[in-house]
């Protein structure tokens, strides 16, 4: 009979430490997400025997092994728009009677980050995803480093409320010496 424990219900929240010139970047929290999915893609190839009048399957090799990852979230900030438009952040002060970048003009000092999009060729970083269960056991898990983009439109005026999906390659990191260079999963005993 199959334990509650076994079964899983819940969300969760994901946070990302974007790397930038080999170091981490602190820990930001993309929010709750709608859906977090890992998918393997394993390729192998066979050694067959032709001795009779049927080819039989003798042994089967792992050649390729990867694991993707897909999230959709919630949370359109600057955080999340800097990972879809690999963008760069900064941030511009308007004084009072400057003119502001939709040509109206600033009734008091105002400060705006700006994501200068298309400036990285690339978003690589740590990914650590942390299920709020509702049933089951809490599971963390923890990506080393990802390569991210955006799997959909950005979209900026919408009906609904504004989603960000974001697909990935797990990769391998070089400086993890214990247990897997790409992912661990801990679940809570």
């Amino acid at each position: 009979m199959l334990n509650t424990d076994q079964r899983y219900l819940g969300g969760g929240r994901l946070y990302f430490e974007r790397l930038e010139n080999g170091i981490l970047q602190p820990k930001k929290e993309i929010g709750e997400v709608k859906d977090f999915k890992i998918t393997s893609n394993i390729e192998t190839t066979a050694v067959e025997s032709f001795e009779g009048e049927i080819p039989e399957l003798v042994d089967e090799v792992v050649v390729k092994q990867e694991f993707n990852i897909s999230f959709t979230t919630n949370q359109v900030d600057k955080d999340t728009l800097l990972m879809a438009l690999f963008g760069n952040l900064t941030s511009k002060t308007y004084k009072q009677g400057d003119t502001l970048p939709d040509g109206t003009t600033a009734a008091k000092d105002t400060t705006f980050n700006v994501v200068d999009a298309a400036m990285v060729d690339e978003v690589i970083g740590r990914l650590t995803f942390v299920t709020s269960a509702k049933r089951g056991r809490q599971k963390i898990a923890v990506f080393y480093r990802v390569s991210l983009q955006t799997n959909a439109d950005i979209l900026l005026q919408s009906r609904e409320f504004v989603t960000l999906g974001f697909t990935g390659k797990v990769l391998k990191d070089p400086t993890i010496t214990e247990g897997s260079p790409y992912f661990r999963v801990y679940e809570q005993a």
